[in-house]
């Protein structure tokens, strides 16, 4: 049968058909931060790099100060990573929190699940407050939970039981039929919002902490001694004014606590003692009880009896002297001090250093009693007895804030979730009768709240249909 287009048509028609379609970038954009299966992957993958960082060592935030003080810290974990300690270095393995690839991967899972929720707030919205109220005859017929009262109802009474249900009635008439929609709990799922934004602002309050925080769990600060803050933007030190520790009688220990001085310019601007869980907080950072032990205190004096180092050494395994715990120190402008002494000392074996002190290409080496100083070039080292310590972990954290907003938003959401069931239920009055059909969550028996409203309103004439797939 000839075509009867017109040649018009015909043009019009190859026109659409060989017009290429349009790329757009933006709709690309949205589409893939809305992607369900792009947020599988991005959780996935943030996951396992968060796995990575918590079976890794990560190098501390004072190691991050300077090249200097991170290859230090790197030299440290030579011998437990070996050859692959470069290579663990060079792609972040060691930095894996502050990482570009960490933070992206964030701020990936950040922007897909502001966009899904946003994508999903106009249908959660219409869901919630703009729900039909008319339904047509197969919607009552074919509904798997429906139920169906003969004769007629008052329609005062029926609203009487379903306000008493806690039920939220929008009502509307089309000819001799009345509708009721009724929503029980529909705020409910706003709580799945909620849920979402609570995620946002725990990857948030997770990348503030990371990107303008800093945590040291290993500031060691000897009685009279003091720790000044290295991070810019900080001008004040701890001082440590006393230790004390008390001990039950089977020599477990019972308490310790550090006495601690803020000190500003020469001036203390606040005093505490803190305690496990009682931390000293000044200018948003927190000083945190961790770790208490005793050290050698040694001085070390210039040609002109200038102190140029007076504080504990804090004594580890020496790996070069097997029975011996070492410490290392750097005094004056180009000279290291090691000290040693065996592992338990006891008495005089206690009272006493073995001292190395490496200047440029002399090396030094002797023993230090206790109050007995010694020379070594233009350099006096004094050992003055053990002294207490205390073991500090510094950090601040300005996205705990966030972290905290986020966990309330999250619990909100969840009990509305959980505890806070909805229920719909579609109404057509009807002079012959009433006609029921409800839609709920799993954990609603919804079929038992629908006989129980259809006796309810005309228990002599209730006729309850079941669907044929219910058993």
């Amino acid at each position: 049968m000839p075509s009867e287009r017109t040649p018009i048509q015909e043009r019009a028609t190859t026109a659409v058909a060989d017009q290429a379609p349009q790329f757009d970038p933006v709709d690309a954009i949205w589409k893939f931060l809305t992607s369900t299966r792009v947020a599988v992957v991005l959780i996935f993958l943030t996951m396992a790099a968060a796995f990575v960082g918590a079976l890794f060592l990560q190098a501390p935030s004072w190691s991050q100060e300077s090249p200097a003080a991170y290859s230090a810290w790197l030299t440290q974990m030579r011998p437990r990573y070996g050859a692959l300690t470069d290579f663990y270095s060079a792609v972040g393995i060691f930095t894996t929190y502050s990482s570009i690839w960490f933070r992206g991967l964030c701020g990936l899972l950040i922007l897909n699940t502001v966009a899904c929720t946003i994508n999903r707030i106009p249908s959660i919205w219409r869901t919630v407050f703009h729900s039909k109220v008319v339904m047509g005859d197969s919607y009552y017929a074919n509904s798997s939970h429906r139920a169906s009262v003969a004769g007629t109802v008052p329609l005062d009474k029926l609203l009487g039981v379903l306000k008493s249900q806690r039920y939220r009635i929008t009502q509307t008439q089309e000819g001799d039929a009345t509708y009721l929609y009724a929503d029980r709990n529909a705020w409910a799922k706003l709580g799945t919002v909620l849920t979402h934004l609570s995620i946002v602002l725990f990857l948030m309050g997770a990348l503030t902490g990371v990107m303008l925080g800093f945590s040291n769990d290993e500031v060691i600060i000897g009685e009279g001694g003091s720790w000044k803050m290295p991070w810019t933007g900080y001008n004040f030190e701890i001082q440590l004014n006393d230790f004390t520790e008390q001990w039950y009688p089977d020599g477990m220990p019972k308490d310790y606590a550090s006495d601690l001085s803020v000190v500003v310019n020469g001036r203390e601007v606040e005093r505490r003692t803190i305690r496990v869980n009682e931390p000293l907080v000044y200018d948003g950072v927190k000083f945190s009880q961790s770790f208490y032990g005793v050290a050698p205190a040694v001085e070390v004096k210039d040609s002109q009896g200038k102190v140029v180092y007076s504080d504990i050494m804090v004594m580890g395994p020496s790996s070069g002297r097997p029975g011996y715990e070492a410490s290392q120190v750097a005094v004056g402008q180009n000279s290291v001090l090691t000290v040693f002494r065996p592992k338990n000392a006891k008495g005089a074996a206690a009272a006493r250093l073995e001292w190395q002190l490496v200047s440029g290409a002399r090396r030094d080496q002797g023993t230090m009693d206790l109050g007995k100083p010694v020379n070594s070039g233009d350099l006096q080292l004094s050992f003055q007895g053990d002294r207490e310590y205390t073991g500090l972990r510094v950090s601040r954290d300005p996205g705990t804030i966030l972290i905290w907003i986020g966990s309330g938003l999250m619990l909100l959401g969840m009990c509305s979730s959980f505890y806070f069931a909805r229920r719909r239920l579609w109404v057509r009055v009807r002079p012959g009768g009433v006609d029921m059909a409800a839609f709920a969550d799993r954990s609603v028996q919804i079929d038992t709240e629908l006989s129980s409203i259809a006796n309810a309103i005309a228990p002599e004439s209730i006729r309850p249909r079941k669907d044929k797939k219910q058993k």
